[in-house]
């Protein structure tokens, strides 16, 4: 089984424009406002963490748009997630456990429980850690495909890997 799922290139980057708007905000208020010097070095920290962050974003949703490289896919030795700077890579699917499908109201996620999430994050860059942390605090695992990042029907995807997983 080989499989390459394309990016979904149309889609709008929600946490960039969130992140930007976010870091602007800060900028304006800590250019009209006097907080005086004891908090001036504190607010200019947490403005470098978030120009930091919008900057990873923008970089994050430039390889989106322009790397023909950037797809999921799935082989029989494993899953090859190249779609993003904040992807793992190769995933042999020994170290997978599970696949679910998590559905709010409005998207759907499917979740690669890892059996070992820990050393997949270990394994990675720091700057990389801290977003992979992130996802794993929400979804309970660094690794997941979003419907709006793929061109693919998740529900047909997770029986696809469920079979795979399996054998």
């Amino acid at each position: 089984m080989n499989i390459s799922i394309p990016l979904n290139r149309k889609r709008v980057p929600v946490a960039l424009l969130l992140y930007t708007g976010i870091a602007a905000a800060w900028a304006l208020l800590m250019l009209t406002q006097d907080f005086g010097p004891q908090y001036t070095w504190l607010f200019g920290i947490s403005m470098a963490m978030l120009v930091i962050r919008v900057g990873l974003l923008l970089v994050d949703y430039l390889k989106m748009l322009f790397d023909q490289r950037a797809q999921l896919k799935i082989t029989t030795e494993g899953l090859d997630d190249r779609r993003s700077i904040f992807s793992c890579g190769m995933i042999p699917w020994s170290a997978v456990r599970a696949v679910e499908l998590y559905q709010g109201r409005k998207i759907k996620v499917l979740v690669f429980r890892m059996a070992d999430a820990d050393a997949l994050m270990a394994a990675q860059p720091f700057w990389k850690r801290v977003f992979l942390k992130e996802m794993s605090k929400r979804f309970g695992s660094p690794v997941l495909v979003s419907e709006s990042s793929v061109k693919y029907d998740l529900t047909v995807l997770q029986s696809e890997l469920d079979r795979l997983i399996q054998n």
